[in-house]
């Protein structure tokens, strides 16, 4: 992701910064004992990831 300015790369940034923030999220709430609601922000944070993988690896898939 050093090409920034590239425009293929900006939606798989922004999928990976959004995924970030939900693994953050996550280990806040595993540790304030809020399981349930950790592993849904895991797992949509584990989406993000898996979307900005494949956006990333075909850039055909995103259409401007």
């Amino acid at each position: 992701l050093y090409h920034q300015r590239d425009p293929n790369v900006a939606l798989p940034l922004q999928l990976f910064m959004v995924a970030h923030s939900h693994f953050i999220a996550c280990i806040e709430l595993a540790f304030s004992g809020a399981l349930k609601e950790a592993c849904n922000t895991l797992r949509m944070g584990i989406d993000a990831v898996y979307h900005a993988c494949l956006t990333f690896d075909d850039p055909a898939l995103v259409r401007v």
